[in-house]
């Protein structure tokens, strides 16, 4: 299993990554997907879970937010 720092490393080098926001999105899509099989991230918001997994959800938020910001600049780049 990965890391969470293995993941974080990962994350950084799809930000930098010279492609298209479509590749990007899926690239980050793919982390969140491993992070949900692997460290077991509930599909809903979980406190107790949260509370013992702090730097889990602090990472798998980070890249939703990222992840997210790619969709949108995909769906505006179409407007």
């Amino acid at each position: 299993m990965l890391s969470l720092s293995m993941i974080n490393k990962q994350y950084e080098e799809v930000l930098l990554l010279k492609t298209t926001h479509a590749i990007k999105f899926l690239k980050l899509s793919h982390l969140l997907t491993y992070m949900r099989k692997n460290y077991f991230v509930p599909p809903i918001e979980n406190e107790k879970w949260e509370a013992e997994n702090r730097k889990v959800i602090a990472l798998y938020r980070k890249i939703i937010i990222s992840r997210n910001s790619y969709k949108s600049q995909k769906l505006m780049a179409y407007s």
